[in-house]
């Protein structure tokens, strides 16, 4: 990168956000050892969600750190970067606590630690595609993405655009759509219903969600220790969960139940239904739309939902809902 003496300017340490977590105790004692500020090159950063993200130099900072500065030289990155990539990097750094540059002289990284950031950097790297588009990406959230690769026999998932004569006859086919969270209309609350989020903390809670999953599907049954599995979730998300009520008597007529990828920002829609008696009446779309709404107020970055590609009546409630990038995926070997 080419850099201008005018191109520098300097920086608050606390407004700069590293977009690595870990330093490397080594490299950072021959910074200190060698110090000169002649020799030391301002730190490249992006402008990313209103902050000062740093694209590298993360070394450079804690050294300058370490002998006093509390502002850094910075300079625009204006290489061809993956933006996505640097999200996760920020969401990560974020979530082990550091949140400002000003931090990260204390995170010194022993060498297990290092080589474990390396390699998720390396892993990023190669996810980063997912956010660019993570409906042709991946058929699944990319948390299920891995998990389903531990399985020991994990079904075989295809996009129905690149199946062959050789694959045979998919089991079923499914739709993944994604809702960038940007524009969502309001939906109109029906006289006479609410949405109200689901107290988990209630006795009756699980054997409702059952009750109510049960009377809107006819070959699917969902235990009560299905519903705990979902809260032992990496991703499970309470404030996620919505009941669709009658207002009259607090009959339970509706439940969407999301959860939330903290580090890639992604919102999963997992259980959405109504009640059959209650359908065509716009209450599906106040429901989903509560929820996207909630996801959109805790900053997440998409949505994401898959549903049976012959289940026009839902397609046509997350169209409705702003949901697009439809990809078509087919199923072999469910069992």
């Amino acid at each position: 990168m080419q850099i201008l003496h005018t191109d520098v300017f300097w920086v608050p340490a606390n407004r700069l956000v590293p977009s690595q977590y870990a330093i490397n105790k080594e490299r950072l004692q021959a910074l200190l050892h060698d110090f000169s500020m002649d020799n030391l090159s301002p730190i490249p950063v992006i402008r990313l969600r209103d902050e000062w993200v740093m694209t590298d130099g993360h070394h450079r900072a804690a050294c300058l750190l370490k002998k006093g500065y509390t502002a850094l030289p910075v300079v625009l990155d204006r290489d061809e970067l993956d933006l996505n990539a640097y999200s996760v990097y920020v969401n990560l750094c974020k979530m082990r606590g550091v949140y400002c540059v000003s931090l990260l002289p204390k995170r010194i990284a022993s060498d297990e630690a290092w080589q474990e950031w390396n390699a998720t950097c390396d892993r990023i790297n190669v996810e980063a595609a997912y956010l660019r588009s993570p409906s042709a990406w991946s058929s699944l959230p990319i948390w299920k993405e891995r998990k389903m690769k531990e399985a020991s026999a994990p079904p075989r998932v295809k996009k129905l655009s690149d199946l062959t004569d050789e694959d045979g006859i998919p089991e079923q086919i499914f739709i993944r759509s994604i809702h960038d969270l940007q524009i969502i209309q309001k939906a109109p609350m029906p006289e006479g219903f609410e949405v109200v989020p689901v107290d988990l903390g209630c006795a009756d809670a699980v054997p409702a969600i059952c009750g109510l999953i049960d009377r809107c599907y006819q070959k699917l049954r969902v235990t009560p220790e299905d519903v705990h599995t979902w809260q032992a979730s990496p991703v499970f998300a309470p404030e996620l969960w919505f009941w669709l009520i009658k207002t009259q008597n607090k009959q339970k007529l509706g439940l969407i139940v999301c959860e939330a990828d903290r580090e890639f920002q992604e919102g999963i829609i997992e259980w959405f239904q109504v009640d059959p008696s209650c359908h065509n009446r716009g209450l599906g779309t106040t429901l989903l739309t509560k929820a996207l709404f909630r996801m959109q107020e805790m900053g997440l970055s998409f949505a994401s939902v898959c549903y049976d590609a012959q289940s026009f009546a839902a397609q046509a409630v997350y169209r409705k809902a702003g949901f697009a990038q439809e990809v078509p995926w087919a199923v072999f070997d469910l069992h």
